[in-house]
């Protein structure tokens, strides 16, 4: 027989046979004859023929044919291959065959993250908490750790309100789903998202996870509370001469009902103290340091803060800001004008050393001949929040 059938095999797009995947059925032929053949191949699965191709094949050639065919169940599958040759010679047949297992198809795996909470504000809440009257952002980290891509519909239920999103994930791929949802009213609240997806023949559960959301009211908690501020220089010393302007803040940036703003002058010793303010317990602190003489730079800065139940006393260290830098000038005077893009009216600066030594006195007024390097640091205008916890 000129022509034979050598191999015969049914593949997907990764070389297994998997279910619900197009395969492709392939059979390798040779032409041992003299003259070259004419072979037109015709593919049986169980009996059935699903396909035929056909080649011109050289005398002492070979090649593999293949052609598509239908998406099979999982399971034992038989595949004959029968050949139709014609050598212009003589025609004959030849015929191969071969069993095959096509695997069920994969279940898609995707792993959850916790759920993520974030208010729409600017103040910082504690994990899990909110405001009333305020929208929340329901996140959760998908991570398909399967092999095949897959679309995940996830579900979301937060005390009766909901939605639901569609994430395409691909094979080892990560992707947040999110979903705004609220206001909600003051009390604890289930949050519950679920994820699914479709497969050719089913409905695939992927998991659920859950985190619960306490609400409560912005004004919740208000009371009196004894402020102190204390003010230092960059240099740690207490910083007089300014006015000190406190603006507490709640929810979205607004300026909290029932704390206004509290000013005046610092005492001696940089130190403010206005006992029985009333601010909320949660929210966003301002403090400015103003000039009560030359119109020098103010110094301030924002910071988050919670009041402990029941506390008391609030008290803050404000410390100015610093850089160090290292420049070569003839002159303090010369340092400045290269600092002048990083200085700030009325903001001082310290001398730590000049060409390597300590720096005297005499020398911030004293001009050299030469460059030299003076290490200088300098005052910022903001400050570095510290606030004591009882």
């Amino acid at each position: 027989m000129p022509v034979r059938i050598d191999e015969t095999s049914v593949q997907g797009a990764s070389g297994l046979a998997e279910e619900n995947e197009d395969l492709s059925a392939w059979a390798h032929i040779a032409n041992e004859g003299t003259d070259r053949a004419t072979v037109q191949l015709h593919f049986h699965v169980d009996g059935t023929e699903v396909g035929q191709t056909s080649a011109d094949v050289e005398a002492g050639a070979d090649q593999w044919l293949s052609v598509p065919i239908i998406q099979l169940r999982a399971g034992g599958h038989d595949l004959r291959v029968v050949a139709d040759v014609d050598d212009g010679q003589s025609s004959s047949q030849a015929e191969n065959g071969a069993t095959f297992s096509v695997q069920g198809a994969p279940v898609p795996t995707v792993e959850f993250g916790a759920v993520y909470l974030q208010p729409h504000t600017n103040v910082e809440h504690p994990d899990g908490h909110a405001w009333s009257n305020e929208q929340v952002r329901v996140s959760v980290l998908l991570h398909n750790t399967g092999q095949h891509p897959v679309n995940v519909t996830v579900v979301l239920d937060a005390g009766g309100q909901g939605g639901t999103r569609s994430v395409q994930l691909a094979a080892g791929a990560q992707e947040w789903a999110s979903e705004d949802v609220g206001p909600f009213a003051a009390g604890q609240h289930a949050v519950t998202l679920t994820g699914s997806t479709e497969t050719a023949n089913q409905s695939v559960h992927l998991g659920t996870v859950s985190a619960t959301l306490t609400v409560t009211d912005p004004t919740e908690g208000f009371h009196p509370v004894n402020v102190q501020v204390t003010l230092q220089d960059f240099r740690g010393r207490p910083m007089s001469g300014r006015a000190v302007f406190l603006e507490f803040y709640g929810m979205d940036g607004t300026q909290a009902g029932g704390a206004e703003t509290v000013e005046g002058t610092t005492t001696v010793g940089g130190v403010l103290t206005r006992p029985r303010i009333t601010i909320p317990p949660r929210g966003s602190m301002k403090i400015m340091a103003v000039s009560t003489g030359q119109a020098d730079e103010p110094i301030e800065h924002s910071t988050p803060y919670h009041l402990a139940e029941g506390q008391q006393d609030f008290s803050v260290t404000a410390e100015q800001e610093f850089k160090e830098a290292k420049i070569k000038a003839k002159s303090l005077r010369g340092v400045k004008e290269k600092l002048s893009t990083e200085m700030h009216a009325g903001l001082e600066i310290e001398v730590l050393s000049v060409g390597g030594k300590v720096g005297a006195e005499h020398e911030e007024s004293e001009e050299f001949s030469t460059e030299v390097e003076w290490e200088v640091r300098y005052g910022r205008p903001s400050f570095k929040i510290t606030i004591e916890t009882n």
